[in-house]
Parts: C-alpha cells; structure tokens; sequence
C-alpha cells in the first residue's frame, strides 16, 4: 500500500527539499529530471530513454549500442518512472507512453534545478 500523497501546499520547504535530494540521488533520475527542467514538454518514454542514454554515455545516440538505450528505457519503465510519478514530480501515461511534469514539478523545480546544476560542475581539483 502506498503512503497517501501530501499535497504541494502542505509540504514544507524542508520538505519538498529532501524529496528533490531523494529523487536526485540516483543518476538516471537526475538526467530524467534534467531533461525535463530543459524541454518542460510531454515526449514519449523512447525519446526520454534516448535522451537519458546519450547524456549517461557522453555519446550521440548513433554512436551508442542498441542495447545501451533498451536497457535504459527498462531502467526508467521499472525503476525510475514510477518512482519519480509516486512523488509527483511527473506524470506516464501508460497507454500513450508520454511523459510530463507532474502536479509537485513546479514546486519541485527550484530545487531539482540546484542539484542538477550542481551535480554537472566539474570536481574542483584538489591541493
């Protein structure tokens, strides 16, 4: 049974920030977002799995294997969709394969933005 929802009104700053550190900390999550924060479109889950590839793999999608982007479309079908839809953040329509922000997106974003960001600096180097 999953916990009920708390509406984005109610949910506190702190709140809604340490959703945006949960759904960030897994990379595949992180690029799904970030892909998001850069279209804000609805796109189907094929083209979300090609974005997600290339940016996991540095590559042009025509330079990765075939089962590079399948088994990144399994990946955020199984794993990272629903969990990212569970807290709102977007939404799948099943029937369509679509994806889109969800109710929590725009609250979420400023935050989702910042770790993103933050996560595609360089390492500073060290002394």
């Amino acid at each position: 049974m999953r916990a009920k929802r708390l509406s984005t009104s109610t949910m506190s700053e702190e709140s809604l920030q340490t959703v945006a550190f949960e759904l960030c900390r897994d990379h595949h999550r992180r690029l799904v977002l970030s892909i998001l924060l850069d279209d804000e479109r609805p796109m189907t889950l094929n083209d979300l799995s090609k974005g997600v590839a290339t940016r996991a793999h540095g590559r042009p999608i025509t330079e990765l294997p075939d089962d590079a982007v399948v088994d990144t479309y399994c990946r955020l079908y199984h794993i990272h969709i629903p969990k990212l839809a569970d807290a709102g953040a977007l939404t799948h329509d099943v029937e369509r394969n679509l994806v889109d922000t969800g109710e929590r997106y725009g609250a979420l974003r400023p935050y989702v933005s910042r770790i993103v960001a933050s996560s595609a600096r360089p390492a500073m180097p060290s002394d």
